[in-house]
């Protein structure tokens, strides 16, 4: 395994975790080539894009025998043992920066998903006191576009996962090296090695596939899943985390997903045009799942764009799908028929955006990739799209129209999963 390089030249030598290294002669680490891979990830160099910060994301070497003998030492094979146990070291203020990510880095595979709630209990915590803090006076990531608020007051002492903290009076900057992430606040530390766990959980453990259909991942695909729909969704912020924790399945589960997403756009009182633009996503990239499935999937996605593309639902999701149903191909003809009258008729819509939905809706026709507008558009050019689409409409319709009559959509309920979570309430 080669030593990855940033910010390195193609002629320079570069220094590497503290050490250095010529970019033409950098051969495999034979004794440390092990942890390789677990320090790449536990000290975030690979993620790195280029820009002048890179110049701050040159990490320390520590001796890999080290990292070995941590993975060996008692608190952390304690800490394996169980769930608690290893929340506990997670979430402790005195566990040191490297061992908290060694722990959630080697626990991942192992952790049992049926003990997520406790996990996400624990991150739900951090996040919503990170908040009241200034995120531990800590700096934001220097390559990171998030807007970041500061508290209207600051608290300064706080109960975090039963620890106190004393909050900082200045902010530092984010930490990019192992010295600075070891000296950074614990709450800090502890988020990262939580929310490392967290990702990792359902990745394939090296000896398995996702697509061989190993027993066990299939398992915590499934538990994951059943975990994530009984959670709170009665707000527009746990309905975003129960589609988010939902989407890292969606690929072993694709028709449960995509039931969460139609109860969440026909659902009135958790009104967002994201879980439109979310289902078009959705039906748009799923990978390819089930044999015989994909047939049904695709109805399913044009059944629920039929459904949203009425007055029933706000102006604002079934915009969402206006601007996106061309990439519902093949686009079902009940759809196209739809979405053409609602551009012909709606004169609520401005000029502009029925301009771009039209082409959004021609090109789905036409079967082509949508093109996404590059700028403004002259009074002209989007007079000349409607005219165009005038024409359109007058030579597609009654093609259309016999389409629908010998081809006509079924419910998007009798096609997917009754899925009760985050549906509106009759």
């Amino acid at each position: 395994m080669a030593v990855s390089h940033v910010n390195a030249s193609e002629n320079a030598s570069e220094t590497v975790f503290g050490e250095t290294t010529s970019p033409r002669t950098a051969g495999p680490v034979t004794r440390r080539s092990r942890a390789l891979v677990v320090l790449v990830v536990l000290l975030g160099v690979g993620s790195s894009a280029a820009g002048t910060a890179q110049t701050r994301l040159r990490e320390e070497l520590i001796d890999f025998l080290e990292l070995d003998a941590l993975k060996e030492s008692p608190r952390v094979a304690e800490a394996l043992e169980s769930p608690t146990a290893l929340l506990a070291l997670l979430g402790s203020p005195d566990t040191p920066f490297l061992e908290r990510m060694i722990a959630a880095h080697t626990a991942s595979s192992s952790y049992p998903i049926t003990a997520v709630p406790a996990l996400w209990s624990a991150i739900g915590e951090l996040r919503e006191t990170a908040k009241r803090t200034n995120f531990w006076q800590v700096g934001a990531h220097p390559l990171s576009a998030a807007a970041r608020f500061e508290p209207g007051v600051l608290e300064r002492d706080v109960v975090v996962l039963g620890h106190h903290f004393e909050v900082p009076t200045d902010e530092i900057p984010y930490p990019m090296t192992l010295a600075e992430k070891a000296l950074a606040p614990w709450p800090w530390q502890a988020q990262r090695a939580l929310d490392h766990l967290e990702r990792r959980l359902l990745l394939p453990s090296p000896a398995t596939d996702r697509d061989t259909g190993d027993e066990s991942q299939e398992t915590r695909t499934r538990d994951w899943l059943e975990i994530t729909l009984r959670l709170p969704c009665a707000t527009v912020n746990e309905a975003l985390l129960v589609s988010q924790r939902a989407a890292r399945v969606a690929h072993e589960h694709p028709l449960p997903n995509l039931s969460l997403l139609g109860n969440l756009a026909l659902n009135p009182t958790l009104e967002s045009p994201t879980w439109a633009g979310s289902l078009i996503h959705h039906c748009r990239f799923r990978p390819s799942s089930t044999p015989g499935e994909d047939s049904r999937h695709h109805q399913a996605c044009s059944a629920l764009a039929l459904e949203l593309l009425t007055d029933a639902v706000p102006s604002s999701t079934r915009d969402a799908i206006l601007s996106g149903v061309g990439y519902l191909q093949p686009l079902h003809p009940a759809v196209a028929l739809r979405a053409a009258r609602i551009l012909r008729d709606d004169l609520a819509i401005s000029r502009l955006q029925r301009a771009w939905y039209f082409e959004s809706l021609r090109a789905g026709h036409q079967g082509r990739e949508p093109t996404v507008p590059s700028g403004p558009t002259s009074p002209e050019d989007v007079s000349g799209i409607l005219e165009e689409y005038s024409e359109w409409f007058a030579r597609v319709a009654p093609e259309l129209e016999r389409q629908v009559e010998s081809d006509s959509l079924p419910s998007s309920s009798t096609l997917l999963p009754d899925v009760k979570q985050c549906a509106a309430e009759d």
